[in-house]
């Protein structure tokens, strides 16, 4: 995948996205390097110290790095909008732990664990997804 409308498609199909998506979606688009394709994407609830902002931001995994793009941030004075990307071999692993309403995802990275809740359905094919990336590009 390597427009908006596929990842945004994508995340509806498999109902991992946002109706925020088309906000935070393009923003990592423009992140991506020529010759990347975005293999997995998600929309989840940014919910803890560890990346940047906090809110919903979306996740696009490519063989190579971890977008994590967040764009036109209303209730900020300057409608901030921020994109933070991580090569594989930066982040220290990935867990979840399931919760009462929504699940949450954890992303170790080298500053701190950041925390994404996602709603219970998708949990495990985020995570599993995840996984298989990062094991596969640490792996190549």
């Amino acid at each position: 995948m390597r427009t908006t409308e596929e990842i945004i498609a994508f995340m509806k199909e498999h109902k991992i996205g946002s109706r925020e998506a088309p906000k935070h979606v393009p923003l990592g688009v423009e992140a991506l390097l020529p010759d990347e394709e975005v293999l997995f994407a998600f929309c989840g609830n940014q919910n803890s110290h560890g990346l940047e902002s906090q809110g919903i931001h979306a996740y696009l995994l490519t063989a190579q790095r971890l977008i994590v793009a967040q764009g036109n941030i209303a209730f900020q004075k300057g409608n901030l909008r921020g994109v933070e990307v991580y090569p594989w071999n930066s982040v220290g692993g990935i867990s979840y732990k399931k919760g009462f309403l929504t699940n949450t995802i954890i992303i170790h990275l080298p500053y701190g664990a950041g925390t994404i809740m996602v709603d219970k359905p998708g949990t495990l094919l985020i995570f599993n997804s995840l996984n298989e990336i990062r094991a596969n590009a640490l792996n190549a």
